[in-house]
């Protein structure tokens, strides 16, 4: 009797080992797990705010449909998807103080956005489509490697606190350094050139960046103006920036401005709209006709 006593006790005790070790195995995983879904708390999906927004600008939500009309305040956040129609425009305050100025039909993607002041850490990607862009970063955490960094089509751009103008396609990258510095490489090829102020590059689909160019304030200004009223939808763009420039400046000085007609009535005569950060300069109406001058009596009488 003892022996079956003991029999039975010694396999209790086996049974307990086989049921708890499992349950307890399942149970350690799921801590794991919940461990690591949990919210970073030095980070975020925040990423930013929209400070200015002009007619149409689409904004998806981690990049799903449907598309809604943004508007100024609304928080962009990591994965969204915003758009920009033709008379579309959108500026980007993010928690770093960096900023994006989105101009008319293009198209910016906030891939990851990671930021830490007292820990000295930032990890920013976005992704340009076509479209033209123009980025402000005040400073650099890392001097020693750039982390925001810029993909496209066919480049990746690294800053170290710059302000400069993405043209991306397609088929080729440009970039114009406003100040500070900028590396550049192709998205298929290691090889990269750094691009200080007043400096622009290019990188074509499968090719290294070009030799940096010099470029002027003239051109800074021009692509300024270029973000209140965006790319044609098609332009030549040359062997390098500096002829699609050349080919921009031609193609949008040879348009006729529209006059615009005087107030109905009812509206403030002296009313005049503030241009904003970018907007071109205000084109005046034409200056009426000379009055013809009176025709002198005929020296020959009937």
């Amino acid at each position: 009797m003892k022996r079956e006593l003991l029999i039975m006790k010694r396999f209790s005790t086996y049974r307990k080992k086989i049921v708890f070790f499992p349950t307890n195995m399942a149970l350690g995983f799921l801590v794991a797990i919940i461990i690591i879904l949990l919210p970073n708390p030095g980070f975020s999906d925040a990423a930013g705010y929209f400070s200015h927004i002009r007619n149409e600008v689409d904004l998806r939500k981690r990049g799903n449909p449907p598309s809604i009309q943004a508007k100024v305040q609304d928080k962009v956040e990591v994965l969204d998807a915003i758009r920009t129609g033709s008379s579309g425009k959108a500026t980007i305050k993010f928690i770093d103080e960096s900023s994006l100025i989105i101009s008319p039909e293009s198209n910016v993607i906030i891939d990851k956005f990671m930021f830490d002041l007292n820990k000295s850490y930032r990890q920013v990607r976005l992704s340009f489509f076509r479209g033209l862009f123009y980025n402000v970063v005040k400073y650099s955490i890392k001097a020693n490697q750039p982390e925001f960094i810029i993909s496209t089509y066919t480049a990746v751009l690294g800053e170290r606190g710059t302000a400069w103008y993405t043209i991306a396609d397609t088929n080729f990258t440009d970039v114009f350094c406003e100040h500070g510095k900028l590396s550049m490489q192709s998205n298929q090829l290691k090889e990269q050139v750094a691009v200080n102020g007043f400096q622009a590059s290019r990188v074509w689909k499968g090719q290294k960046p070009l030799q940096p160019l010099s470029i002027t304030s003239e051109d800074l200004s021009f692509l300024k103006g270029l973000l209140d009223s965006g790319l044609p939808l098609r332009y030549e763009p040359g062997k390098n920036p500096l002829e699609l420039l050349r080919n921009l400046k031609t193609q949008i000085s040879n348009k006729v401005p529209v006059w615009t007609p005087p107030p109905a009535i009812g509206v403030r005569s002296g009313y005049t709209p503030i241009p904003g950060p970018g907007s071109l300069p205000p084109v005046s109406p034409p200056p009426p006709p000379a009055p013809s001058p009176p025709h002198a009596p005929s020296p020959h009488p009937h």
